[in-house]
C-alpha cells in the first residue's frame, strides 16, 4: 500500500533545513521548524561526536523513524521499519536512562505508525511540522 498526499498541493512532505539555525544555547527560542531540522538533518551528525555510542544508536531509533514517516509518500515497509523502530526505541529508554524516563510521551511515540495508517501522513496531521 502506498499512501501518497492528497488536498492542497502547496503542502510539502519533505524533510528541509531551516535557512538559519539558531544556537543549541539558544533552542529555548527555537521554533517547531528548527527542531524538526535539529532532530531530523543535524542530530545525527553533530551529536554523534558528543554521545556515547548506545546513546547515539539509541537516538538514531528515533531519528530513522520519525525521517520514515515525514516522508510524501509512504510504503508499507517504511511504516513497519519505522514500527519496528519506535517499538525499539521505547523498550531500551528504562535500561538507557532509567525507569524514571519512562514517560507517556515516549510510550505514545510507538503510535505514530498506526496514526499515519490510520488519519495520514504525519506531515498532514501533527502540529509538530515535519
Amino acid at each position: 500500500m502506498m499512501m501518497a498526499a492528497y488536498g492542497d498541493k502547496t503542502f510539502e512532505g519533505t524533510i528541509k533545513a531551516c535557512t538559519m539555525i539558531m544556537s543549541l544555547s539558544d533552542r529555548k527560542f527555537w521554533k517547531a521548524s528548527e527542531y524538526r531540522s535539529f532532530l531530523l538533518l543535524y542530530s545525527p551528525v553533530v551529536l554523534s561526536h558528543f554521545l556515547p555510542k548506545r546513546y547515539y544508536r539509541h537516538r538514531l531509533l528515533l531519528v530513522n523513524a520519525l525521517h520514515l514517516l515525514s516522508q510524501h509518500e509512504i510504503t508499507d515497509v517504511m511504516l513497519n521499519v519505522s514500527r519496528k523502530c519506535l517499538n525499539k526505541f521505547e523498550a531500551l529508554v528504562p535500561k538507557l536512562n532509567g525507569y524514571c524516563r519512562v514517560s507517556y510521551n515516549v510510550h505514545c511515540l510507538i503510535h505514530l505508525p498506526d496514526s499515519v495508517l490510520n488519519w495520514g501522513l504525519l506531515w498532514l496531521t501533527v502540529c509538530f511540522c515535519l
